[in-house]
């Protein structure tokens, strides 16, 4: 059977040999042809077909009709432009025929990256045998014109294991060297991309023997596994090995994918707390002053002036819809749709959940104004609604949306997938949230606000300090609110002042104290300006940005901040200060105490000891990474434990035979420290200039000056680079002497992990700053020499 093939442009078509780039040109994707473009408009060259993959970033197609499949890749290279410079006229499964058009290119922006624009048609063998024949060689075409034909054999029907492409990626993972010993990865059109640390640990020949791979090709350490269109699901493979089976890129303890997670979830809302606090703050400031409308039982919010209104939305529905942010990001850290994470967090922060109801009484839907009523626990009402302002209801809705997706996917039928799914999915998660996450939360909140109220009474204080102390824990659940009705409920109904109210302004400036400590401890330029741009938001009591953007993702100044509020609280109990008016956060909080002046000044003087306690903790105990020297003294004290708890040597043994050797390691560490923190310097300050550079919108003087600052540092870096890898060399010679004296008396072939360890304690700075020059020619030879030592001591 003959299948024309028409010109897909104007231009100089060759055969696809003479292309020259290694892959393509030695058909690795299939016979075919390319054309030297004279117009920027592709079109088909099918005269029937469906659109079958369109890549995300917009430079190649899979077409393909009945018979064959055509790949038509514009350019080489051009992945890199993420979709910049193409204008694609086609969707997905789009039925196309002759001289539809396909894309348009931006010649000039491929001229200017100096990438090679040639368009590529390559036939791919999937669907069976295709010979190739062109009528038209080395000579200039017009869009549309007859260049050739397919000349399709008949083959026999091929069937796959359904583990096919599982079976393809363990291979692939196994034989670059495994998965310490890459980066990170990729999938582009055609080819599984991998960055790759030792090259010499990949087995190329078996790669390229390997079923479904059609070559392979290197860029730099860009490792470029040729697949054809079915590179996605080769990626896809990877990243369920990597995720399920135990085989990770990392090694990542409970705590680590929680604090993981957290800052996944948490700091991609950090634009939106940041603008949200700083106009809260300006609200709260212009609110005291008289000059904007606040609302109240007398003036609601319909008969605000349009300033006032403006201020107020801006300062509400940022902190209001946060949980849509929350609920999108949780989606899409999993891996699922983060556009059906959106609808689910609108639906559940939706206010048609304030309509009239259905009836009266328990399961009838009776609704007054809060909710739907369900049922009564301990005397409080438990509604279906709307979660405004709440965090864990819309986290967990967007966990179970993820899994239920996942779910559904195993068993419903491609035909009627897109058009079932999301509806099946969205309702499933939907219902389940309404019915059963949200009301566990209400039944929380519900004990919560009892349990505040219960402990206020506590002496020396304990009240109101374990009060201050899980005040921001609150905060994270987002069970915060009805906490907060509880304790504000006295002064509200006029019944008396309260001193839990006290709580909020110590609990929050609390983390603000915290906030300061990061920034006079942390030397990421990045943090220091998250840490700046939340710090007016704290001030007027929006604690959001500071926990969210800078405490909660290091874990460490969150948990001083909410220790230094427990602390504070207690001293606030002492002094019984109880506010007695409801006015503005942080220090605005001192308007809250009317009945002295003293009491306003004590209240203030609990406040700043409180912040002084919060910044002194966090600079005490967070620090963004152990140095070389903690980290080996950590593996020592492993080893010695290890050693002693199983018996193989007893603790004066250890010390007669090891201490002296572990002693001088550590001297040794500690005596060149200075030189890794000169490089660390050195480090952040190109980072910073670099940074500078981008942002500067100054003439080219100013420019070059600071390229010229950067080409010094990095002079001096390279040297600084050579003195550490000097000194790192020497450690690891003193290191394999002291894991050999070891090896005698623990038989222990973990050991060659633990070498792995020290090597990466010693080279933290280069993993962290992602300078992957760790002496990787050195390592190989030691790495080698040290395993021929073990395996002699194993022998004896």
């Amino acid at each position: 059977m003959k299948i024309n093939l028409y010109a897909p442009c104007d231009g100089i078509i060759h055969p696809i040999e003479d292309l020259n780039d290694g892959v393509f040109s030695q058909k690795a994707l299939g016979d075919g042809f390319f054309i030297e473009p004279i117009t920027n408009t592709i079109c088909s060259p099918l005269e029937s077909a469906t659109v079958s993959l369109i890549f995300e970033t917009q430079h190649a197609f899979y077409i393909e009709n009945k018979k064959t499949r055509l790949l038509i890749h514009i350019g080489i290279d051009t992945v890199a432009l993420n979709g910049d410079g193409f204008k694609t006229a086609v969707t997905l499964n789009q039925k196309i025929k002759k001289n539809d058009i396909l894309t348009s290119i931006d010649f000039e922006l491929l001229e200017k990256r100096n990438l090679n624009k040639a368009i590529i048609v390559a036939i791919d063998s999937e669907k069976g045998e295709s010979i190739l024949h062109l009528k038209i060689s080395k000579n200039q075409i017009k869009q549309g014109q007859l260049i050739g034909y397919l000349e399709v054999k008949k083959s026999p029907i091929k069937t796959e294991k359904s583990n096919l492409w599982k079976d393809i990626s363990e291979d692939i993972l196994k034989n670059v060297g495994g998965n310490n010993n890459f980066n990170s990865y990729y999938n582009c059109m055609t080819r599984l991309r991998i960055k790759i640390n030792d090259k010499q640990l990949v087995d190329e020949d078996t790669l390229k023997n390997l079923a479904k791979v059609k070559g392979i090709n290197w860029s730099g350490n860009e490792l470029q596994i040729i697949i054809g269109g079915d590179a996605y699901k080769v990626k896809d493979e990877f990243d369920f090995i990597l995720k399920s089976k135990n085989i990770k890129t990392e090694k990542k303890g409970a705590w680590r994918t929680i604090t993981q997670f957290i800052s996944n979830v948490m700091i991609p809302a950090l634009p939106v707390l940041m603008a949200t606090g700083i106009i809260a703050g300006i609200q709260a400031l212009f609110a005291q002053f008289g000059w904007v409308q606040v609302p109240s039982a007398e003036l609601p919010e319909t008969q605000l002036n349009l300033f006032s209104m403006l201020l107020f939305i801006g300062s509400k529905v940022g902190l209001e819809m946060i949980g849509i942010v929350f609920c999108y990001n949780t989606v899409k850290y999993l891996g699922g749709d983060p556009i059906m994470g959106i609808f689910l967090g609108i639906a559940l922060t939706t206010r048609h959940f304030l309509g009239s109801g259905f009836g009266e009484g328990a399961l009838n839907w009776q609704h007054d104004g809060k909710g739907y009523y369900l049922f009564q626990l301990f005397g409080n009402k438990i509604y279906i609604k709307g979660y405004e302002s709440s965090i864990i209801p819309l986290i967990t809705g967007g966990i179970f949306l993820f899994y239920v997706d996942k779910f559904v996917k195993k068993w419903m039928p491609g035909a009627v997938d897109i058009v079932f799914r999301p509806a099946i999915v969205f309702m499933t998660a939907f219902v389940a949230t309404l019915f059963i996450i949200g009301p566990i939360t209400g039944i929380i909140e519900q004990l919560l606000g009892q349990s505040v109220i219960a402990i206020g009474d506590l002496p020396i204080g304990l009240g109101v300090a374990i009060f201050c102390g899980f005040w921001q824990i609150l905060v994270l659940t987002g069970v915060h609110i009805a906490v907060a009705n509880a304790v504000k409920f006295p002064i509200m109904a006029n019944q008396g002042s309260s001193m839990l109210a006290a709580g909020f302004g110590i609990a929050i400036l609390a983390q603000f104290g915290a906030c300061i400590g990061v920034f006079l401890r942390t030397r990421d330029q990045k943090l220091k300006q998250a840490a700046v741009g939340a710090m007016p938001s704290i001030i007027f009591g929006i604690s959001e940005p500071t926990i969210f953007g800078v405490n909660l993702p290091k874990i460490r100044p969150f948990v001083c901040g909410s220790i230094a509020a427990f602390f504070g609280g207690m001293l606030s109990g002492i002094l019984k200060l109880d506010a007695d008016v409801i006015g503005g956060g942080g220090f605005l909080q001192i308007m809250w105490f009317t009945d002295s002046i003293l009491e306003m000044i004590l209240y203030l003087m609990v406040l700043l000891i409180t912040i002084t306690i919060a910044c002194l903790l966090t600079l005490t105990f967070f620090s963004e990474r152990k140095t070389e020297l903690k980290q080996v003294k950590t593996l020592n004290w492993s080893i010695k434990k290890y050693l002693v708890i199983n018996n193989r040597v007893s603790k004066k043994e250890y010390n007669l035979l090891l201490n002296d050797k572990e002693k001088n390691i550590i001297v040794d560490l500690n005596n060149n420290k200075k030189e890794y923190y000169k490089y660390e310097k050195l480090k952040l300050e190109e980072i910073k200039l670099k940074q500078k550079l981008e942002n500067s919108a100054a003439g080219k003087i100013n420019n070059k000056n600071f390229e010229n600052k950067i080409n010094d540092i990095k002079v001096n870096l390279k040297e600084q680079e050579i003195v550490i890898n000097d000194f790192n060399k020497k450690m690891i010679k003193v290191i394999d002497n002291y894991l050999t004296e070891i090896s005698y008396v623990s038989k222990n072939n973990e050991l060659l992990i633990l070498r792995n360890d020290y090597l990466n304690s010693l080279n933290s700075l280069f993993n962290i700053y992602n300078n992957r020059e760790k002496m990787e020619s050195h390592l190989e030879v030691t790495n080698l020499n040290f395993k021929n030592k073990l395996l002699y001591v194993f022998r004896k």
